[in-house]
């Protein structure tokens, strides 16, 4: 079933980037579904890992959004936070998702328990082939920043008080149906 789930969303992938003027198609999407789906496709990581992810979702939280790109957004962040905490030892490892809205918006916030982001780094951690990670190619957060901005979202980062790094992706709220 994952190998299913995998090959859809790279299918649709390429089908966008072959064909752009079919991508950008905003939709209602379940922000706390998607997380659902991403979850369910990094489990065996998460377990490799001994991540138990925690998904904080009160009520439905529905943004407006191309599904296709959120998945690729969401995906990412949760990876990044997964390798951010491959230093910490096992049982510190946390990683809560919270999905809320506030002021027309829906928010999903990643949080690590990882070693946080180096205060020099934060403004340029979505500069285009900027990257801290031995042998990252620097595009995943930009390429994340992008989409959110075109979904007419904003994505951001910053250290946790506690330790480690959170970061929120802010889209807009879906109409609600007439």
């Amino acid at each position: 079933a994952q190998a299913r789930r995998a090959a859809e969303v790279v299918g649709r992938l390429r089908r966008a980037v072959e064909r752009p003027d079919s991508h950008g198609s905003v939709l209602a999407v379940d922000l706390a579904e998607t997380v659902r789906r991403a979850l369910y496709l990094l489990e065996p990581e998460c377990q490799r890992r001994g991540v138990a992810p925690q998904l904080q979702a009160m009520a439905p939280v529905r943004v407006a959004a191309d599904p296709v790109a959120l998945d690729q957004i969401v995906h990412n962040l949760l990876m990044n936070a997964l390798q951010a905490m491959e230093a910490a030892e096992p049982g510190a490892r946390r990683l809560t998702l919270t999905v809320s809205q506030a002021d027309g918006q829906g928010e999903l916030r990643v949080a690590d328990s990882g070693p946080g982001i180096p205060t020099e780094v934060l403004p340029r951690l979505f500069e285009p082939f900027f990257s801290t990670r031995e042998g990252g190619l620097g595009l995943g957060l930009s390429l994340c920043d992008t989409l959110a901005s075109g979904m007419g979202g904003s994505l951001s980062a910053a250290n946790r008080p506690e330790g480690g790094a959170v970061f929120s992706l802010r889209l807009p709220l879906a109409e609600a149906p007439q």
